[in-house]
């Protein structure tokens, strides 16, 4: 009740663009239906085959298009146009190696990342009083189920409905429930979705969208919120994922004014250069490690395949693709890496549920993975392009857009969906209205 009354008396942001009280009210019912699709993550199959990826988060993007194509000015498309050059050319000259398996990737990867640019549009359209408001009503509302689902009766209940949703999908439903009683003493609520994970996902957003839309007054009662919303949200669906949207958070509240965009490379690359250095004392843990070790919460496969199966193939591409790496989406190339990955560290041995599972479920790191497509001259000249994409679109520091989109793509996400590319678009819209109010206030 305390967060609630908090959330009410705060003042929101009031530098965005003027809208019309109706065009607001269809912006805002347009976030919901990419929400509702950005949680269930539900795509057409024909038998194993996605055809149609995640297709409620993109009917939202195509409505944004038709929407808001006029607002978009001609340098805009342009780096569009650079980024998906780019993305194909890298998959072309990873096929030489392999085959097209992966243009179907690099189609995802381009159309995602002009969603995202179009769903900034979207953000900064809704009235941000209007979304505090139904946000916060739909972040309890969640969490509230969240709670009743710990319930067995009801829980069975809510399986029951997970079912139905997800019939005639080869989408597996999480059902590791011992598991979650090890390592949380609950049985983590899923919410309707596949995963406890895409719950505590959706949960994270929605509250980092009504930071967004409070805007950049009080950092540091701003970030009170958001960690007092994380910790309720921790408390009732635990997951991983929290702590590198709260770490995000932080950066991006308490980012230096000075910084640069070359020290946002540097810093970068020492992260990069820190967790490949870590990765032999981790290997010697997984190996000598016993399930009841003090740190077997962290020894999960869901960890591993989170945190440290990205540098590790990242490693092997670039002992055979440097430059170029394997091509977006080519995860053909990559399988046997990955399975060596897996099995040199003595994951499967001591994970051997994960045998068998395709490349995209044995790593799910956003950030590692932009670079094993890439490799190190194509991810360089993608992110240059990316920040000048940032900056015609009225970033202010794309530079810390980048950085804190990467610490969430390292938490578990992919670098060919929506939902991770609209990480980027909410904090990419919170720096443009933070340019805004200073162009308000200084004229």
């Amino acid at each position: 009740m305390i967060l609630i009354s908090t959330l009410r008396s705060v003042p929101v942001a009031q530098s965005r663009l003027v809208v019309s009280a109706p065009r607001s009210a269809a912006s805002l019912i347009l976030l919901v239906i990419f929400l509702v699709g950005y949680h269930l993550r539900l795509s057409v199959y024909s038998g194993e085959t996605i055809l149609i990826p995640m297709y409620l988060c993109n009917v939202a993007v195509f409505i944004a298009i038709v929407n808001f194509y006029s607002k978009v000015n001609t340098g805009i498309y342009l780096y569009l146009s650079l980024l998906t050059a780019i993305i194909v050319l890298t998959t072309l000259v990873g096929a030489i190696d392999s085959d097209l398996s992966g243009m179907t990737g690099a189609i995802q990867t381009s159309l995602a990342i002009v969603g995202f640019v179009f769903l900034v549009f979207v953000l900064l359209d809704v009235e941000p009083g209007r979304m505090v408001r139904y946000f916060t009503a739909l972040w309890i509302a969640l969490i509230i189920l969240a709670t009743l689902e710990r319930a067995a009766p009801v829980r069975e209940i809510y399986d029951e409905i997970t079912n139905i949703v997800y019939t005639g999908m080869p989408r597996s439903i999480y059902s590791a429930d011992v598991r979650d009683m090890e390592l949380y003493s609950i049985i983590r609520p899923k919410i309707f979705s596949s995963e406890p994970s895409y719950a505590a996902t959706t949960l994270s957003t929605i509250s980092l969208l009504i930071l967004f839309a409070i805007g950049e007054a009080r950092r540091l009662r701003n970030f009170a919120i958001y960690l007092g919303m994380q910790v309720v949200q921790y408390i009732v669906a635990p997951s991983q994922t929290s702590i590198f949207f709260v770490a995000a958070v932080a950066l991006f509240i308490f980012w230096p004014k000075k910084v640069r965009l070359v020290h946002v490379v540097g810093a970068a690359m020492v992260i990069a250069l820190v967790s490949i250095l870590l990765l032999p004392s981790y290997s010697d843990i997984l190996a000598g490690s016993s399930g009841d070790a003090p740190f077997s919460h962290q020894l999960t496969g869901s960890f591993f395949g989170r945190i440290t199966a990205g540098p590790l193939l990242f490693m092997k591409v670039a002992l055979t693709d440097p430059l170029f790496g394997v091509g977006v989406g080519n995860k053909n190339a990559t399988a046997d890496m990955i399975i060596d990955v897996w099995a040199e560290a003595g994951a499967f041995q001591k994970f051997p549920w994960y045998i068998g599972l395709r490349p995209q479920d044995l790593m799910s790191n956003g950030f590692w993975w932009s670079w094993v497509y890439l490799g190190i001259v194509g991810g360089i000249a993608f992110y240059l392009v990316l920040v000048l994409l940032l900056k015609r679109m009225g970033a202010l520091h794309p530079g810390k857009v980048l950085m804190c989109t990467w610490v969430i793509w390292y938490a578990g996400s992919s670098f060919e969906t929506i939902p991770s590319w609209f990480i980027m678009g909410i904090f990419a819209a919170w720096d443009i209205a933070g340019s805004r109010a200073q162009r308000v206030q200084s004229s």
